[in-house]
């Protein structure tokens, strides 16, 4: 299977999943679906993980020799 329709297949399970109303490991159950494989493909397309454009900044801080930190 080619990554497009890997992605495909899994797009559709995991909206069979959403429509169903079961619990996750009910439906991997009931659908034959590995667990964890089901699990990584709900990572790999969450929205969380396509939103990962920002930038990290950093901010310099001092702490001094009792614990408090001044910026």
């Amino acid at each position: 299977m080619k990554r497009k329709e890997k992605e495909a297949y899994w797009l559709a399970m995991i909206e069979e999943y959403r429509a169903s109303g079961l619990s996750l490991v009910e439906w991997c159950e009931t659908s034959g679906i590995a667990l964890h494989n089901m699990k990584y493909w709900l990572r790999k397309q969450s929205p969380i993980n396509r939103e990962s454009t920002e930038e990290t900044s950093w901010v310099s801080c001092v702490v001094d020799v009792y614990g408090s930190i001044k910026m």
